[in-house]
């Protein structure tokens, strides 16, 4: 009964959407003469007179968040929200900082060859990226005169340490990370260096101890658009960067958020939260950031989809890995059927495993092409085998109830696949705080 109900909320979500889409198919504005006029003064961005598909979907995207957010959207924000989904569009504006090939700089810069660009090797990589990307950083945010030592820090961090051992996504706990760049202009570097897979070394002080030279890069893509105008960008935390079984608590990667759309700070915990109770899903709890000696706030502290996070659902390391990205081929990473050729889905499904079996691309082509073209009668059975339904209905139907306005129904994008070693398809939410 409950699974009967839950695909009726499944098919009620995706009948409203495909009447959405499907009444935005003209090239031309919709509805109400007066709504037609406000709307195509605000959403053609390209400037011909009319709403593209690209333009429509934008809009979609644009009125959701700011019915979540409550505040309205720039010309110049619309503008690079298309950028990001990878759309052309006039120059200018504050659109998404361009990716820089990371084998290209590291085949160039890397001269030890050793997977990180170090000390005098990223200074003239550094200058390399300002070039290629035409724009200089944003210069360092330290108001501090001098940060404390890291005896001071280690001991107030002791001093705050739980009484008793808990996990690091432990709900009950707010820790405070000590992060401690050597150099002043860390922000600077660490804009510079974003989207170009360079992590700046740091030292890490939790509980009382000393975790040396984690790797450190800032990460988000509306997340980080959307911030320009405040320092609080989102990170990621290797803390196997430099000593390669280094954990902090079991754990290898960290995921701060900054909540750039949520003022509340609590959507993706409490979506984590809830979805854990019905499906496979992040761990997910809040942080408090020390940069240098100073406060930078709460983060909330979510578990990256990495091995780590196979090991505690499913108990092995093994499978394959896709995320899913907004921006990433020209019909998303929807599950569409694109044909046969593997290069027709490379763009939209981005790899996050290394060795990968021969026939991985093809499983999930395979999948798509179930999904497209089999009877709706003969489809659950079809599926069965390789794909896990029930899970996939909570999964869906969890986006609809939040109303990820960035996820699988809203944008085809900003959520993980993953093959388990038996051949079975799984869907993992990502990113649930739009």
């Amino acid at each position: 009964m409950l699974v009967k109900k839950i695909r009726i909320l499944v098919f009620t979500a995706v009948l409203v959407s495909v009447t959405i889409m499907s009444s935005a198919q003209k090239e031309t504005p919709l509805g109400d003469p007066d709504l037609n006029r406000q709307d195509l003064d605000r959403f053609d961005t390209d400037g011909d007179a009319k709403l593209s598909q690209e333009e429509k979907e934008v809009m979609f995207e644009a009125i959701a968040l700011e019915a979540f957010t409550g505040q309205k959207l720039s010309r110049e924000d619309l503008r690079g929200m298309r950028r990001s989904r990878g759309f052309s569009g006039p120059r200018g504006g504050r659109g998404m900082t361009p990716p820089i090939d990371r084998k290209e700089l590291f085949d160039r810069f890397d001269t030890d060859q050793n997977g990180k660009l170090e000390g005098d090797e990223r200074s003239p990589a550094r200058k390399y990226v300002q070039s290629i990307r035409g724009k200089q950083s944003e210069g360092t945010t330290s108001k501090s005169a001098k940060k404390p030592s890291e005896q001071n820090e280690l001991q107030t961090s002791q001093q705050s340490a739980p009484k008793t051992e808990v996990g690091l996504y432990d709900e009950k706990t707010l820790r405070t990370l000590y992060l401690r760049f050597p150099n002043a202009d860390w922000y600077a570097e660490l804009s510079d260096f974003y989207r170009t897979g360079v992590d700046i070394p740091a030292d890490l002080i939790v509980d009382g101890k000393l975790y040396a030279s984690v790797g450190i890069s800032f990460r988000g893509n509306s997340s980080y658009r959307m911030t320009q105008d405040s320092k609080k960008k989102s990170f990621n935390i290797a803390i196997d960067y430099d000593h390669a079984n280094q954990r902090l608590y079991g754990y290898k990667t960290l995921k701060l958020l900054n909540s750039a759309s949520d003022p509340s700070f609590i959507r993706e915990v409490l979506y984590s939260r809830i979805s854990r109770q019905y499906l496979p899903a992040p761990k997910a709890n809040f942080i408090r950031l020390v940069i240098n000696g100073e406060n930078w706030g709460i983060y909330p502290n979510i578990q990256q989809f990495n091995k780590d996070f196979l090991q505690d659902w499913f108990k092995t390391k093994d499978g394959v890995r896709w995320k899913i990205s907004p921006g990433r081929g020209s019909r998303g990473g929807s599950l569409v059927w694109n044909g046969p050729d593997i290069s027709d889905y490379q763009a939209a499904y981005q790899l996050k495993t290394k060795t990968v079996p021969q026939n991985a691309w093809q499983d999930l082509i395979h999948l798509c092409r179930i999904l497209d073209q089999t009877p709706n009668d003969q489809l659950e059975e079809a599926l069965r085998p390789i794909f896990n339904i029930d899970s996939a209905l909570w999964f869906i139907a969890l986006d609809n109830v939040f109303i990820d306005g960035d996820g699988y129904i809203g944008r085809g994008a900003d959520y993980n696949i993953y093959l388990d070693p038996k051949g079975r398809f799984h869907l993992i939410s990502h990113d649930n705080n739009e």
